[in-house]
């Protein structure tokens, strides 16, 4: 059995803004950083989101 592997293209967007785009996404994957399961108040995590979109 042999597979294909083909090349994705995508675009990185930045900022809430850019949430929208979960409307039309086919698959969603996301990242949190933990800061080491302590978290401090007044400190920002980082969320990172991975979109299969529908259409762009």
């Amino acid at each position: 059995m042999t597979s294909t592997i083909t090349k994705q293209e995508y675009s990185v967007y930045y900022g809430i803004s850019e949430l929208k785009r979960l409307q039309t996404a086919h698959s969603l994957a996301f990242d949190t950083e933990t800061l080491q399961l302590q978290p401090e108040e007044g400190k920002l995590r980082l969320i990172q989101l991975g979109l299969f979109l529908l259409e762009p």
